[in-house]
């Protein structure tokens, strides 16, 4: 969100200068271009990537069940059944509708909020950010 408001900051500073001065269009219209590359290469493809895989993949959109307890999680699926300790995970993050729990800076796993029974989404949180501040 940081990296959005200075960009947009950015944006901002550059509109003022061009209504001031007209002939700075010239002259600044490539920092202009700069960061629209920018964002396009590191924050649309990425994510438009993403979609596109798991759209073609049939086994990312299956059915998974997951037991969490104490010592780790174990994930079973029609294709696969893996378990993971805690000490595996690195780092643990939240949005309104899903939980990430990273392995690496790329791997990671995908656990949706409507998953969870009630009051287990909660009991989640605290365990991941009790056993995933420890590792």
């Amino acid at each position: 969100m940081t990296v959005a408001m200075v960009g947009v900051a950015f944006l901002g500073v550059l509109g003022w200068v061009f209504a001031r001065d007209p002939r700075m269009r010239e002259q600044l219209f490539p920092l202009l271009v700069l960061p629209g590359v920018w964002l396009l290469a590191f924050w649309v493809l990425p994510y438009l990537i993403w979609v596109r895989v798991y759209e073609k993949d049939r086994r990312f959109q299956g059915q998974f069940e997951a037991e969490i307890s104490e010592e780790g999680i174990s994930i079973k699926s029609s294709f696969s059944d893996s378990s993971l300790y805690w000490n595996a995970f690195t780092r643990f993050l939240e949005s309104n509708t899903i939980f990430l729990l990273y392995q690496s800076g790329q791997l990671f796993v995908l656990f949706p909020k409507r998953a969870f029974g009630l009051g287990e989404a909660d009991q989640f949180r605290e365990l991941a950010r009790k056993k995933i501040a420890l590792a």
